[in-house]
Order: C-alpha cells, then structure tokens, then sequence
C-alpha cells in the first residue's frame, strides 16, 4: 500500500470523524469514555515517535535522549512549549555531534 493511499484513507476517516461531530452536537459522550478519550492524543503521539526513533538507527540514542530532556523539561516547568524546545535543541545538539 503506497504512503499516498494511507494518507488518504487517514484524511477521508478524520473528516468522516468531524463532520459526525458536528452533524450531531446534541449527542452527550458518557464521562468514562470522555475520560478516556482524554489519553487519544497522547497515545498517538507516543506511537509515531517511538516508530520514528525504531526507523532511525542511523541516530543512535539520540532520539531517547532527546525525548528524555524533554520529559524532564516538561515536568519541571509544566508547560508544553518548553519541553518542545528542550526536546529539539537536545536533538539537534546530539545531531550535529
């Protein structure tokens, strides 16, 4: 299956997704399941950067690293900006090392 095709599919499912939404605004989600839709973000995201540092191994530890400071960043400050930053510039310190 080509990129092309998954991509599409991913777009077609998101905008099906939305436009439910908002064909039924009066629609009420049980509290146990808006809770844990709460966690769809994270987990996704946790997904597509451990694939992405596995697809990498030309960098090493680099990525780990990277994600580490920006772990730790952000539970220290409590703000997502920062540990976006940190994570980066680790990155990108690492990389060109």
């Amino acid at each position: 299956m080509s990129a092309l095709v998954v991509v599409l599919a991913v777009a077609a499912s998101l905008f099906a997704l939305r436009l439910a939404g908002l064909a039924a605004p009066q629609v009420r989600i049980p509290p146990a399941w808006d809770r844990t839709l709460a966690f769809v973000p994270v987990s996704v995201l946790a997904a597509l950067a451990v694939t992405g540092f596995a697809g990498e191994a030309r960098l090493g530890m680099a990525p780990f690293v990277a994600a580490a400071g920006a772990v730790v960043a952000g539970r220290r400050t409590g703000r997502m900006w920062v540990s976006i930053v940190v994570g980066i510039a680790v990155f990108a310190i690492l990389g060109a090392v």
